[in-house]
């Protein structure tokens, strides 16, 4: 007699073997497969987001790199620069010291040089500070010019390592001057009305004295200044009637801001 269960348990083991190997033949392989698809997809996003990122900072870094290279070279320029200005200042200071030395030798004056400190410019007073003192030599109501012989003030104060310049146009100030070719005598007076700082009024000058706009102001010689510094030009002459006298401005020539050197007229 046929064992009939023995079958049923040898088809079952069989029919389980046979699943088995099928399985393992495609369901595992593709389990496998895609596994392993999924990991290397999965790496090289990975690896490429690595590389950009890599990429990235080598890029922040050059930026950096570049603008601390620039920022360097901006601030040589700079450097250079400065450096350039201060010698062509030093240059023009010596161009115009020998120029005015060699005018003043030949003229017989002997001079201090000074340098500008301060400046003080209002409707009512109107000085600088030098940098030339008692301990140098500088003496009260010694004569004060610029380069080229222009005059601009006379000393008023004298301190031990500086000293108040009182420029042209400070009311304390008048000096005598002449005009023009035909050499007309005026005196300076300070106009606290004035348009600027940089005028004078030219008093004495009579109706029938031939002062016209642009005819140069010189010094005359009958104060404490030598004769002949340059003072500026007119810029105004009229006419008042009934008045004995013209009125007369002129233009200064000395400007504060212009150079900080100074000359001080010793003798």
């Amino acid at each position: 007699m046929v064992n009939v269960n023995f079958y049923k348990r040898y088809f079952l083991i069989v029919t389980l073997f046979v699943f088995i190997i099928l399985l393992n033949k495609f369901s595992l392989k593709h389990f496998v497969e895609n596994s392993i698809y999924f990991f290397t997809a999965r790496t090289n996003r990975l690896q490429d987001n690595a590389g950009f990122i890599v990429r990235l900072g080598r890029t922040l870094l050059n930026l950096n790199q570049t603008g601390e290279e620039n920022a360097a070279i901006k601030n040589e320029n700079l450097s250079l620069l400065s450096k350039l200005t201060r010698l062509e200042s030093l240059e023009k200071e010596n161009q115009l010291l020998r120029g005015q030395l060699r005018q003043s030798k030949e003229a017989g004056q002997e001079l201090m040089t000074a340098k500008v400190f301060n400046i003080s410019r209002t409707g009512t007073v109107s000085f600088l500070l030098i940098d030339r003192g008692s301990r140098d030599g500088v003496k009260k109501s010694m004569p004060v010019i610029s380069a080229g012989n222009v005059v601009a003030g006379l000393v008023e104060e004298v301190y031990d390592r500086s000293s108040r310049v009182l420029l042209l146009d400070d009311p304390r100030v008048i000096i005598s001057v002449k005009v023009g070719a035909t050499a007309v005598l005026g005196s300076t007076r300070a106009n606290a009305h004035k348009d600027s700082n940089s005028e004078v009024e030219i008093d004495l000058i009579t109706n029938k004295d031939p002062v016209e706009v642009g005819d140069l102001v010189i010094t005359s010689g009958l104060d404490k200044f030598p004769s002949s510094l340059i003072v500026g030009e007119i810029s105004r002459s009229e006419l008042k009637g009934g008045n004995l006298f013209k009125s007369v401005t002129a233009n200064l020539y000395y400007n504060p801001v212009s150079s900080p050197l100074l000359f001080l007229i010793i003798n």
